[in-house]
Parts: C-alpha cells; structure tokens; sequence
C-alpha cells in the first residue's frame, strides 16, 4: 500500500502512469510538508498555525491524550451502533409454513448472514471508515494509515480478542463452536482474503488497485455471504433436514386441548425417539394453541393463559416464561414480566398471569408473545407447536373493544389511521428512552447497579461525559423505529470521528518521529478494535455456543478486506 506513493522504475512505473491520475504541483508540495511542521495540514488540524512551533514533546502528549479521548468516543457511538444492530437483527415475523400450513414464528435474520453483514460492519466500522476517509482525502492514492490499520486490526483480533474471550470466560465453564462448517468457511476466507491483496497488488498490476481488481473484491463479499449462509443451513454436510410432518403437524381445531381428554392431542403420535425417553414420564409442555385473543377497551384487564402438561405426569417439571413485544408496546400495551412455572407431580396445567393496559379510542389492534424456554425435570416441548423444540411461543393478539366507536368519529378514523402507520405508543416509548438516555449520559456513573460506583467508574464518567451526552442528544434510542435511525446516526457519526483520529495519527508519528504505518498497525489498530473486542467479549460470556464470538472475528477480518 506505502508503495503506491513511490516513484517506481520498469514495469510497475509504467503501468501507474497510465493508470493514475497526473500528481499536480499542489499535491506534490504537500508531501513535502510534514503535518506537524510550519505551513504543514492535515483534514482539520491542526487548527492554530502557533501550534507547529511547540515542543514536540508536549504536541506528542496531547496529541496521545486526544487519540484516547476519541477512541472512547468511537467505543461510546459504537455501543449505540451495535445496540441498534442487534435490534434490527433480532426482528421476527410470522410466516406461513409451506410444509405444513401453519403460522409459524421465525426470525427475518438468518444468524451467521447478521454476523457477517450488519455486525461485522458494525464493529469494524472504524477502521473500514478511516481507510474510505483517507483514500478519499488523498485523491484516490494509498495512505500510511488505512491499510495499515486493517492489517493491525486483523492481528488484533486473532491474537487479543480470542485470548479475551478465553480469559473472560468463568472457570470451570467453556464454549464451543457449534456450527463448525461456518467457521470453517470464514477462516478460510479470512486468509484468502489477504492472499487475494498480496496477487492483485504484487502481481496482476503491481502497486495499484484497479478498478475491475476492486469490483471482484467487492463481489467476494456476497459470495462469502452466501456460502457461509449455505455451510449454516447444512448444505455442504448433508445435514439439512425438511421439517416433516411427524413433527411439525399442525393441532386440529376440533380437538381443543382444553377440553379434550386429559393428555389428548390431535394430530400424529410424536416422535419419542427426537423428544427423549425421559419426556415420556415428565410430560411435553406447551399451549392449548399457537394464538390467543383477548379484548380489552378502556380499563385494563388481567388474565391467566394455561400451559399444558401431556404424555407424562412424574415429578416436578418447570420452564421459564417471558414476555416481548411485536407491534404491542411494552409499558403501553400490557406489562412485561417474566417468571417461573412449576407444575407439581401429577398436575397437567399450569398458568401464565398476563397483564393487558387500557386501549385507546381509535387504538389499532397489536400483538406481543409469550415464550416458553429452559424446560427442566426432563420435560420438553412440543415440537408441533410454534417455537420448535427448543422453545414453545403463543401470539397474543390484543383487540379494541372500542372499535365500533370508531366509525362515527372523522377525527377517530383519522387516530386510527395514524396509528396503523407509525404505531404511536411505539413513538412515545421512544421519546421515553431517548430522554432517560440523556439523563443517564450525566447522572449514571455505572452500569452496576449492584454496589456504589468505584474511583475508577468517576473517573471514567467524568472524561466521557462530552461524549455521553452529546452522543444522547443526537443518536436517537436503538427501539426507535427498528433501530435504524440510530444505525445511520451513528455511522455519520463514527465517519466523522476517524477524521479526526486521522491526523491526530498522523501528528503524533510526525512528531514523535514514528512511522504513519507503524502508528497505525500498532495504537490506531488497538483503538478502532474496541468494538470488535467488546462485542466478542459479550458474546462469549452470555452466549452458550463460541460461534458469535469466534465468527466476529474471522468474519471482521475478511470483510475489512
């Protein structure tokens, strides 16, 4: 890359010349002058023409000190980033099932595509916007700065976020990779990656990226996408399984559980050799259907929605129950809780409590759900039912009783209306969190809410205060909308950032008499890694499975490229 701002000789200096535009006087005057020198400038600083006359010892320190001080504002618009990220990938929707004709609830981001495309592009976002940046700035020529840092980053990753991720771990506790296919596929495009770089840049047309090189590079990336998506769903192992009727038919409206013989289901006999032996004493769990309706108008209402026990009914069993919102709001539309059941030997049903909030006049119709997960005493769910095997999910719908009122009021049409197109509770919990997020940027110290704030955690809030808060007032909160103004906000925003962290770079090494390249590869590196280091570290913490943590990283490492 440092190559393609050298004069060359032979094949290499011909070939530029037809392929690069003509450097000007200008330009070449400016790579005479140093950054840090008299009369010497980089996109923004410095900004006093007094400043090139300090020491450079005291120009190195502060120039240190505000590298650090935007590295934690790109962490602290990254956080904001990633938050927004796993609220668009965690969108569900409810599809019709071709197999089996059911309503079933899946999820709109297939896992390793979200890991390799918007999360990906999420944690690597500095250092991807700081190569575009200088490229730009220098006429389509190559920096010191950009390439570099992909390069340290990508060293990074491999070497300090996986030793992280290990070290972050609680011992006696470990992770695996699960889909071992994916990993497969990433790491090895990890490294063609940068074999591909080393043949375009050395050997098709040396010292110049052309545009047709940049255009395959680029086309790789979907490419990768979609053999990782196919090593994911089983393709090349010859795992891929169509859902069968056995285990995915649907419940037959006539046979209501409810009120059918004690353990009766409809339908085909389940498989016991998928659900387990142990199922057969303990019982399968799951709802009487995969919907429910209730009405409510303008005073709230409380019910109780059973969970049934079948086929077996030896011992204690219990799962765990949460509650999410689709279009219903939580906080506006009913009251979000989560909880423990627990079914006694011989008892067949247990009951979810259900809180539901007043409906407006003119208040559309809204859904959320009700997930069953972690079945313990060697019951199982059942996997004919929405959710699957791992999880049992009842769609709740919430109808205006009110809405006969409607029809004789213009303006309650025209409410309706409005509220069919925004869903206006979820604009209210939106202004809502957007002002808690500006109130916290100056009065939380620390996110442990368990013991006082330490020394450290003042000393961290205080110096991060004119990030925290600036970035709260523009960023809008990450449940706004589908978290997609504040993905664009801070992506603005993180570009705007390592403008800055480009010549305060680049004046550090001139000052300190380092190399752009071994800045970058070493401090810039370290510094735009954050989120990369940060979202790996959570993931193998909270995950069960290594995939998200150990993906993020081969993944980053092939889509910087």
């Amino acid at each position: 890359s440092g190559g393609a701002r050298r004069e060359g000789a032979g094949r290499g200096q011909r070939h530029r010349s037809q392929s690069r535009p003509r450097r000007t006087p200008a330009m070449a005057a400016a790579d005479e002058i140093k950054i840090c020198e008299p009369g010497g400038r980089g996109m923004l600083f410095p900004l006093l023409e007094a400043e090139q006359t300090w020491p450079h010892g005291i120009r190195a320190a502060l120039y240190i000190a505000a590298l650090l001080f935007l590295f934690l504002g790109v962490n602290i618009v990254s956080d904001k980033f990633v938050a927004a990220i796993e609220v668009i990938t965690s969108q569900k929707k409810r599809i019709r099932s071709k197999t089996t004709g059911r309503i079933v609830t899946v999820a709109v981001w297939n896992g390793t595509v979200a890991n390799l495309t918007l999360m990906a592009l999420g944690s690597s976002a500095p250092e991807i916007l700081l190569s575009v940046v200088e490229t730009v700035s220098n006429g389509f020529h190559s920096g010191d700065l950009g390439p570099s840092t992909i390069v340290g980053s990508a060293a990074f990753n491999l070497f300090m976020i996986i030793a992280v991720c290990i070290m972050a771990i609680p011992s006696p506790e470990s992770r695996q990779i699960k889909e071992i296919g994916v990993f497969f596929v990433t790491a090895a495009f990890s490294i063609f990656a940068y074999f591909w770089l080393v043949v375009i840049c050395t050997l098709i047309s040396p010292d110049v990226v052309e545009i047709w090189e940049a255009l395959v590079t680029l086309l790789l990336l979907p490419v990768f996408i979609f053999i990782s998506y196919l090593a994911d769903v089983g393709y090349f192992s010859g795992g891929r399984k169509p859902p069968t009727t056995q285990l995915q038919a649907a419940l037959a409206v006539e046979d209501d559980p409810m009120t059918g013989p004690r353990g009766s289901m409809s339908g085909p006999t389940l498989d016991w050799g998928v659900l387990g032996t142990a199922a057969q004493s303990a019982g399968v769990l799951s709802f009487p259907s995969d919907t429910w309706n209730l009405a409510v108008g303008l005073d709230e209402r409380e019910v109780s929605i059973p969970v049934l026990r079948r086929h077996g009914f030896e011992g204690e069993v219990s799962c765990k129950y949460r509650m999410e919102g689709r279009s219903a709001v939580p906080g506006y539309d009913f009251v979000a809780s989560e909880g423990q059941i627990v079914f006694e030997e011989n008892q067949d049903r247990a009951f979810v409590p259900v809180r539901v909030l007043p409906k407006r006049l003119g208040e559309h119709s809204d859904q959320f759900q009700i997930v069953l997960e972690e079945p313990e005493g060697g019951a199982c769910f059942d996997p004919r039912t929405d959710g699957g095997e791992n999880s049992c999910v009842l769609t709740v719908t919430i109808f205006n009783e009110n809405d006969d009122l409607v029809r004789f009021s213009t303006a309650m049409r025209a409410s309706r209306w409005v509220d069919g197109k925004v869903n206006v509770d979820s604009l209210r919990l939106g202004f809502t969190s957007w002002y808690e997020e500006i109130v916290n940027a100056v009065t939380q110290v620390s996110e442990d809410e368990d013991g006082p704030p330490s020394a450290m955690d003042w000393v961290m809030h205080i110096v991060g205060v004119p990030w925290k808060l600036p970035i709260a007032i523009v960023v809008p909160p990450a449940n706004w909308f589908g978290g997609w103004p504040c993905f664009m906000m801070s992506l603005v925003i993180i570009g705007g950032l390592t403008t800055w962290v480009i010549d305060f770079a680049e004046l550090f090494g001139c000052v300190a008499n380092i190399e752009d390249s071994i800045t970058a590869i070493t401090l810039v590196a370290l510094g735009t890694s954050m989120p990369d280091l940060f979202a790996s570290k959570v993931s193998a913490c909270q995950d069960d499975w290594a995939d998200a943590s150990i993906v993020n990283v081969t993944g980053s490492n092939s889509v910087n490229v």
